[in-house]
């Protein structure tokens, strides 16, 4: 520890013993020289302290500021500052402490008691202390933390502003002139002369009358413009240490988000060096006096978990760069409500709770500058404003500070300065009728004990805190993430957030380094317990969860929380790097093996290969495996006993993990079993519940459509996708836009095209971090899509999204930046759309502007532009003009993927030859670090390097490219894909052999000869995939033993073996019904959430007529997918298939005796049934069968329950579906005469009649009403299709007649009369067929008595009678039409049917008509 007073040596400051001294620190911003962000009141203190003055009285006012102050910083906080390391503690404070304006140059000494204490209690613990007069008389800069009320630097202008701050310098250089422990005065904090001599003028001045006092201590000399430049300064006074001040925009909301780019980095060195350049060249020590970012609020800040560790980013590298220079510094600040404390107020507490009213107001208006952020109403009355000033005055933002623009000008002068004084006073009326009490209570909220401390933050800072410059040495400074130790403290703000470890590469090595990761993993381990894992006893996964169990029961010197986030950064870290080497890259810095295993498990290959098959080999769950090459296995294994099976109930972030860690269990599986579903989604029902931040919520919302998306679910991904997307408030539209897709196009047609906006402005690089995007190179297609500004037509805008005003205004060209969680979700979006049908949603083709649109301007994020770049080769690869790109562009990502997933020591893991590419390999330049790949890997459906090759094989399939494909499944061991390969193209002999191959032995002594037979014993042990192998042998050969040893292999818990058996036995002659139902059973008891297997199993027993059971397994079926319209057919089928209920018994009432019996209705199975129909007609409306059922369902149930709208419904969706191919057909004739039998027995035609009060209007039918709905149906929907069908005019007629039309009834019957005239006439009047003759009979009775005879007569419907004028008839001539019918139809009979009974009963008619 330095000894003596420090001084100035050279560039190096040092101690008493001439030993070099950094000084490393804080500020005790906010206390002696308060700020209206630090403490949350408005405005300048000067005010503040007025107005408090004013509310609380001056006896209260002295003891509740005397109070704070104390409690402000007390030993705790000394004893805290020092064991981080930390070795200076900035004091600023303000000048009326110790002088009053209207009485200058009277000393208060009441202003050095807390002074003076601080000082004290800091040298008690080995803390220099800096005096910084952060405030002086007049304002030494223009800003608020001058306490400085009108904007105006009047220090520089009036000498005697400039004399009492030398007079005030003077008693305190006499008060501590022979105190070692402060290291020194700070005149003036981040001075503003607009002059640049003034400063250095006074400086001399002021250094000089110190000097006279205290010759020992050291100046600390703040550069000009608050600390950033030098102009004006020419010479070095003695004994002085110039100071900078190195704010990094990038760390405070209004500024970009700060990445760790490489242009960031040099761009935060290249500031520090400007502003360090006059000590540089003058050779001086050098202070950074202010530094340090702000830091979000979980509770109003989007995304607040990754805005801090970036900022904790930010702070890191600006650090190394301070210990590259070995310069001393102190950060800004050390504690305050928290913005930006090391420590901060409790929200919980008296303090913040009293002000948190008050605090929302500031945000919303901007009255402080720290506390800013982004809010609409001071943004819209902000910007016409600073238009305007820029505009009639362009040269106002050069005005001084000329650092500032016009927005900063006005900001200060009008937000800051001018409203937020006027609020002043609410802030003091909070404290209205606070007793003593109340307000030792406020006061109390500093007090250490009470305060929270910002443990990313801290760590940070004693990571850096090298205090002697001897022996410095940065490699010694391991990059432990800052809460290593408290994630599962009960006072941690991280505990229930859902993500809030943020790893990186540098973290990695250090935490596998820990003792405790040492203990965990086994290098302490003894032999025998490691022999067990050598052997193949136990697999690595359980042995290091037997090892973390015993870990935490044991004592050592860390707590068991301490203990239990240490596992927990371990299995992440873990977790990070498998994903790292398998999914994302770029290649581990270090070998998995050597930093993982024990040197007893790695030392001999064999051993090692043997470990990792172990490890492998347990992964498979319910006869699905793992592929037997996965690299790094001992990662997963880490990770998996870690976060799964050794977790317990934790904080969020653990079961955030643990979800995760089971999830990525479940990708790496060949199909998806129920038991990891079943994890999987009750932690997913945890997280659901818990209270999460809008940023939190979104982001899990997308995270679970990703897990939907895997399980098959995937109405219920689009369900979380689109609620992600409500919560963010992003907003995004399908839409059409006119513009040209081909090189030939002379006009422009409407193209599909996202429009997508993050509500959040997002600046990012222009160029994409990621793969190579390859162009087309077609000889007619465009490489993108040149949009116009026409607009498209109806006809093109009928498919599109409703687009909003601020969407419609975007240019489609030049779409902005989206945030990548915002362009993570258009790609979970097209990833949950796998259909072709339009009915269904998107197809393939609207899928493909969700990829376009992140590739065209979405993200920078590496992971996130390779995956939109593999959606785009999915749905390109089914278009002919795009096929070759996307097999190039899935062959390009592969090479990628493969080289930036390569491990150093896979030898003992290796797969066979090369990787298959006709491209050239990837450049160095195209790469991202590990954590900004794996950012957001948890929202993107990521795959594995080896799902991804065989991705490729099959497209390689497809196209007919099978030698290439069956290189790569080889390659890869992939040999169930081999086979199937092999199968597809009629090569069943070598599909077999290759199988057979892996499971049997060798018939002659020689394995690797091609000609080789396997028809030996079964190997010992069998593969992991034997079950998947056997399946395929059986589908080969049809034979089912294959399948049942598949079961036998699998402990009989391989469900997909019952299924193929199942599928089996319903292909044999005759189909094996019960065996399939018995065999679909057994696959169900393994895999509960098989909604295909559910659904097989219905119609099994369908068949079967098995009633009963079949609807509990289509119940169950609809129960996993609530979008099945085919099960829920079927459900309908079989309910109405099932026995009546049985009948209530009966009950006797004891008292009367009298026996009754509960009602049982009658028709519940087909109302159920209805439902369930009505539920598949919802989800396949275009099939018409289906209508036809619920038609004829909905009919059945006789009135008056009949629901008639539900048959109105029904009848309307089938004209509407086959009326242009059936005609007529489609009309169930005898439903619709029960629907006009009911309009005319239950209604009034008058009491559906809506009339006005103007009586020249024609009322209006309420066609909401069922009689409303039955004449339009007959009107709109059966009447155009009508054309041979007698029966559905008589049915017209009765429907006029309910309306009071007699002339449309007449009219009708006579419709009627033709059509069967025109369908009976060859038959009846040319081939002397007696049935049709009857027919022609019976219409034409009908038509003379029910017609003509009863309409003729009456009057008609549309006139209007006055006085003695007759109405006229509807028709007059009603019975020479009658005769002439009559007379027509015997004279074309005459031949055939004179003398018979249907000629006598015409007869009979003529005589009727004629009177004879």
């Amino acid at each position: 520890m330095a000894t003596g007073f420090l001084h100035v040596k050279g560039d190096t400051i040092v101690d008493g013993n001439g030993e070099g001294v950094v000084m490393r620190g804080a500020a005790l911003g906010g206390w002696m020289n308060m700020e209206n962000f630090i403490t949350g009141f408005a405005g300048h203190e000067a005010q503040h302290r007025a107005a408090m003055r004013r509310v609380l009285g001056q006896e209260k006012y002295e003891f509740f500021f005397d109070k704070w102050l104390e409690y402000f910083f007390t030993e705790a906080d000394a004893k805290f500052f020092a064991e981080l390391g930390l070795n200076c503690l900035r004091l600023p404070f303000n000048y009326r402490h110790f002088e009053d304006d209207m009485n200058p140059r009277v000393l208060k000494e009441s202003g050095f008691k807390h002074l003076d204490r601080v000082v004290d209690l800091c040298a008690a613990h080995g803390i220099y202390t800096i005096l910084d007069m952060h405030a002086v008389p007049g304002g030494q800069n223009p800003d608020w933390h001058s306490d400085n009320p009108t904007g105006y630097a009047a220090f520089w202008d009036y000498k005697d502003h400039q004399d009492r701050t030398i007079w005030l310098w003077e008693q305190i250089a006499t008060r501590y002139r022979d105190n070692p422990w402060v290291a020194g005065y700070n005149p003036l904090n981040e001075p503003c002369d607009p002059e640049h001599v003034r400063l250095p003028a006074f400086y001399a001045r002021v250094e000089k009358a110190i000097r006279k006092i205290d010759p020992d201590h050291i100046l600390w000399l703040d550069g000009n413009t608050f600390a950033m430049e030098w102009k004006g300064f020419d010479e070095v006074l003695p004994n002085s240490v110039y100071a900078m001040h190195d704010y990094s925009s990038m760390g405070f909301p209004t500024g970009d988000r700060y990445k760790g780019t490489a242009e960031q980095k040099e761009r935060l060195e290249r500031g520090y060096l400007r502003k360090a350049q006059f000590m540089s060249e003058n050779k001086t020590p050098v202070w950074n006096g202010e530094f340090g970012p702000v830091y979000a609020d979980q509770v109003f800040d989007v995304d607040a978990q990754t805005v801090n560790q970036e900022r904790y980013n930010l702070l890191g590298d600006q650090l190394r760069i301070y210990d590259k220079y070995n310069i001393s510094w102190s950060i800004w600040l050390y504690k305050d409500i928290g913005l930006q404390g090391m420590i901060y107020t409790n929200p919980e507490s008296k303090w913040n709770k009293t002000l948190k009213p008050f605090l929302d107001k500031k945000r919303d208006f901007w009255l402080d500058k720290w506390g800013r952020r982004p809010q609409s109403e001071p943004e819209a009355a902000l910007k016409p404003l600073l238009e305007w000033i820029d505009r009639v005055s362009p040269t106002a933002k050069e005005t001084y500070p000329t650092s500032w623009n016009t927005e900063l000008h006005v900001m200060r002068n009008v937000f800051y300065t001018f409203l937020a004084t006027s609020f002043v006073d609410e802030f003091a009326e909070l404290f209205r009728g606070s007793s003593e009490k109340d307000l030792e209570e406020l006061a109390r909220s500093f007090h250490f004990e009470g305060c929270v401390q910002r443990e990313g933050l801290n760590r940070i800072l004693k990571d850096h805190a090298h205090t002697l410059l001897e022996g410095f040495n940065m490699a010694e400074s391991p990059a432990f993430p800052s809460n290593l130790d408290s994630i599962y403290d009960a006072a941690s703000p991280l505990k229930n957030s859902i993500d809030p470890i943020r790893l990186t590469s540098d973290n990695i090595v250090p935490i596998l380094n820990l003792p405790l990761t040492h203990k965990v993993l086994g290098h302490d381990a003894s032999n025998e317990s490691l022999a067990q894992v050598a052997s193949g006893e136990i697999s690595y996964t359980t042995f290091v969860a037997e090892q973390a169990r015993a870990t935490l029961e044991s004592s050592d010197d860390l707590t068991t929380e301490q203990k239990q986030s240490q596992l927990l950064h371990l299995g992440l870290a873990a977790l990070f790097s498998f994903l790292q080497s398998n999914v994302t890259g770029p290649p581990l810095e270090f070998s998995s093996a050597e930093a993982v295993l024990p040197s007893a498990l790695r030392t001999e290959p064999t051993t090692l290969k043997s470990v990792r098959a172990k490890i492998i080999r347990d992964l498979t769950l319910d006869g699905e495996a793992a592929y037997k090459l996965t690299p790094n296995p001992e990662l997963f294994a880490v990770a998996k006993a870690l976060l799964a099976d050794a977790s317990s109930d934790g904080p969020l972030v653990a079961k955030t993990a643990r979800m995760r860690t089971n999830f990525l269990h479940q990708k790496m599986l060949s199909e998806v079993t129920s038991t990891l579903q079943d994890v999987i989604y009750k932690d997913v029902e945890i997280l659901d519940k818990a209270e999460l931040t809008s940023d939190e919520r979104s982001r899990f919302l997308l995270e679970r459509a990703i897990i939907h998306t895997h399980h098959g679910f995937d109405v219920k991904a689009r369900e979380d996708i689109d609620q992600a997307a409500k919560v963010r408030r992003f907003e995004f539209a399908l839409t059409g836009k006119m513009g040209k897709r081909t090189k030939f196009q002379d006009r422009d047609i409407s193209q599909l095209v996202v429009l997508a906006k993050s509500a959040d402005e997002t600046s990012l690089p222009s160029e994409p971090s990621g793969p190579k995007n390859l162009n087309l190179d077609d000889d007619t297609l465009l490489e993108a899509i040149s949009f116009s500004d026409q607009k498209p037509d109806e006809q093109s805008l009928a498919i599109q999204d409703k687009v909003s005003a601020s969407l419609d205004a975007i240019d489609a060209n030049n779409q902005p930046i989206l945030n990548p969680v915002d362009s993570a979700l258009l790609l979970a979006l097209a990833s949950a759309i796998t259909n072709t049908s339009p009915e269904n949603g998107l197809t393939r083709e609207e899928t493909n502007p969700y990829a376009t649109r992140v590739l065209d301007g979405g993200s920078s994020n590496w992971q996130i532009y390779t995956q939109a770049l593999l959606v785009r080769s999915r749905v390109e690869g089914y278009r002919s003009r795009t096929v070759e790109r996307a097999v190039l562009q899935m062959q390009a990502l592969v090479d990628q993927v493969i080289a930036d997933t390569a491990t150093s020591d896979d030898a003992a893991q290796t797969e066979s030859g090369d990787p298959t590419t006709f491209l050239p390999r990837p450049e160095q330049s195209e790469s991202a670090p590990a954590a900004d790949r794996l950012q957001h890997i948890w929202i993107l459906n990521f795959s594995t390097r080896w799902s991804l090759e065989a991705e490729l094989a099959k497209r390689w399939v497809d196209l007919g490219g099978l030698r290439t494909a069956l290189e790569i499944y080889e390659r890869l061991h992939l040999w169930a894909e081999a086979a199937l390969c092999y199968a597809a193209t009629e090569r069943e002999g070598k599909a077999k052999n290759l199988i057979r191959r892996q499971l049997y032995q060798a018939t002659g002594p020689d394995e690797n000869d091609e000609n080789e037979q396997f028809d030996g014993p079964e190997r010992s042990p069998l593969p992991a995939d034997a079950p998947r192998l056997l399946c395929i042998m059986g589908d080969i050969d049809k034979d089912e033993k294959m399948y049942e040893r598949a079961w036998e292999v699998s402990g009989e818990r391989y469900a997909r073996a019952q299924r193929s058996l199942a599928r089996h036995y319903l292909t044999s002659t005759p189909p094996q019904l019960e065996n399939a139902e018995i065999a679909y059973k057994k696959s169900l008891h393994i895999n509960r959430l098989n909604q295909g297997a559910w659904f097989a199993l219905g119609c099994v027993q369908l068949e079967l007529q098995k009633w009963q059971e079949a609807t509990d397994t289509f119940t169950r079926t609809v129960q996993l997918d609530d979008t099945d319209g085919q099960a829920w057919s079927n459900l309908a089928a079989a309910m109405l298939r099932m026995p009546a209920p049985e009948p209530a018994p009966e009950v006797i009432d004891e008292a009367t005796g009298e026996v009754s019996a509960a009602e049982v209705d009658p028709h519940k199975r087909k109302r159920e049934a209805l439902s369930a129909l009505q539920r598949a007609a919802q989800l396949k409306g275009t099939d018409a069968r289906i209508w036809d059922n619920v038609l004829t369902v909905a009919a059945s149930i006789p009135p008056p329950a009949t629901p008639f709208r539900d048959v109105i419904t029904a009848q309307k969706r089938i004209i509407e579906l086959v009326g242009t191919k059936q005609g007529e057909k489609c009309v169930d004739v005898a439903i619709l005469g029960m629907l006009v039998d009911f309009l005319n027995m239950a209604f009034e035609y008058e009491a559906l009649l809506i009339r006005s009060d103007d009586p020249s209007e024609a009322p209006i039918v309420r066609t909401g009403t069922i009689p409303g709905q039955i004449i339009s149906l007959v009107d709109q929907n059966v009447v155009p299709l009508i054309t041979h069908s007698s029966v559905l005019w008589q049915i017209v007629a009765r429907v006029e007649v309910f309306r009071g039309r007699p002339s449309k009834a007449f009219e009708a019957h006579e419709k009627a009369w033709r059509a069967t005239i025109a369908a009976n006439a060859q038959g009846a009047f040319q081939m002397g067929d007696e049935k049709p003759w009857l027919e022609v009979v019976r219409a034409t009775e009908k038509l003379v008595r029910d017609g003509y005879a009863k309409f003729g007569p009456m009057d008609r419907e549309d006139q209007k009678v006055e006085g003695d004028q007759e109405a006229e008839l509807v028709a007059k001539d009603w019975r020479f039409k009658a005769r002439s019918a009559v007379r027509g139809i015997m004279g074309k009979g005459k031949d055939f049917w004179d003398g018979t009974e249907g000629w006598d009963r015409l007869k009979q008619l003529q005589s009727e008509v004629t009177g004879n």
